[in-house]
């Protein structure tokens, strides 16, 4: 397609020994539409591998046709939390955002986060034909914030979405959205074990996902406190983190395990690429807990529940119609480590609860993933792209 097309990061991207690396299954994703324009540029904060933000991107970027455009350097927003600091380096990023729209012809951009916004709001301030990946709902946001983001999901030429009840939701909004298959790390038929729910000792808590503290890493580990430490129960519990995050918040996770006495009872894994390495996870964990505060449909739990893993999790936006609370996953409070301590209690001392859970689970996701559309998602931004340049030049599909 005689296109000059630029995908735009809500998150940084790696560079390693002259390599450019982002997780693998966007790789992929890049790899695939680089075949079918004239040229394709990823858009981000640039970061070292070497630093523990950038540690999970095992996916390699290369190709002639494939070009990095840094927006800058990650490390001057991982070392501040104040919000002035933030925005002044974001304002430092504004001629490069500006030259980003004038390079190239259309624009995919992945949301919510603060860069996919402000290059979002610039396309719709210059009519820059644009469309949008939305990965997640905003809820921490301030309601400014999230009516702007709305708008930019409305004003987008096509949006694509995580989730079927997100999209549905969303659709008010934005008449052309899809829903993407989720790009899950092993598929239904790769899950073949029939799953024990007796529990033995220690009872181990799964959690895959980023170590941030917006997924609720850190109330895990006070709960974990609680459960062995607080509550009254013989039982044991471990905790076990596979992930990675900024450095940082990992040194904050391991100060606060010491510091809470817990160090026997948590695990940090780290990142694991390998698909079978991360099943085998999934197969020897009794519980998987996912209290995150704001998401789309996060695919773990897709993965969590196809392993017939029940689910301990907060109710998402995105994941309403879905999960059901009782009968696919158990749901705690957001920001309530006590809650969580008390739910996986419960799934403790009833069995029927956890077959009734998981065996639900395992249906109902293979069932929705059945009903999910078979393009893969570099297929539907092609799909999309050529509507809207045929749209713009008087044709309808």
């Amino acid at each position: 397609m005689k296109l000059n097309l630029c995908i735009v990061f809500n998150h940084g991207i790696a560079i390693s020994d002259e390599e450019v690396l982002v997780p693998k299954s966007e790789a992929e994703f890049v790899l695939r539409l680089a075949q079918h324009f004239d040229r394709v540029a990823i858009a981000g904060f640039l970061g070292e591998r070497k630093n523990g933000f950038t540690s999970n991107y095992d996916g390699v970027i290369f190709g002639r046709k494939i070009s990095v455009f840094p927006l800058g350097r990650l490390e001057r927003f991982v070392h501040t939390n104040h919000f002035c600091s933030k925005a002044m380096r974001y304002a430092d990023s504004l001629p490069r955002i500006l030259l980003l729209l004038k390079k190239f012809d259309f624009l995919y951009i992945f949301v919510p986060g603060h860069i996919g916004f402000i290059v979002s709001v610039l396309c719709m301030g210059f009519k820059k034909p644009y469309g949008v990946y939305v990965r997640g709902d905003w809820g921490t946001y301030p309601s400014l914030l999230k009516l702007i983001h709305l708008q930019a999901v409305k004003r987008a030429n096509f949006a694509i979405v995580t989730g079927p009840a997100f999209a549905n939701r969303l659709r008010l909004l934005q008449p052309r959205i899809e829903t993407v298959f989720p790009m899950l790390a092993f598929s239904p038929n790769d899950v073949k074990i029939r799953r024990d729910y007796s529990l033995g000792s220690p009872i181990n808590l799964l959690f895959v996902g980023s170590i941030v503290k917006e997924k609720g890493v850190f109330d895990l580990l006070y709960a974990i406190k609680h459960l062995n430490l607080g509550l009254r129960t013989n039982k044991r519990y471990h905790l076990i983190l596979v992930g990675t995050g900024p450095g940082l918040i990992i040194e904050e996770c391991l100060r606060l395990t010491r510091d809470l006495g817990i160090s026997n009872y948590v695990t940090f894994v780290g990142h694991v690429s390998n698909p079978r390495v991360l099943r085998r996870y999934f197969e020897k964990a009794d519980f998987f807990v996912f209290p995150s505060y704001a998401e789309g449909f996060p695919r773990v739990i897709y993965e969590a529940m196809l392993s017939g893993l029940p689910v301990i999790a907060t109710e998402l936006p995105g994941t309403h119609g879905v999960l059901i609370p009782s009968k696919t996953f158990v749901p705690v409070l957001p920001n309530n480590p006590l809650d969580i301590a008390r739910k996986v209690k419960i799934l403790t001392d009833d069995e029927s609860l956890r077959v009734k859970v998981g065996s639900n689970g395992r249906r109902l996701v293979r069932c929705v993933l059945g009903g999910m559309p078979a393009q893969s998602h570099a297929e539907q931004v092609i799909l999309n792209i050529r509507r809207t340049i045929l749209s713009s030049k008087g044709f309808r599909l």
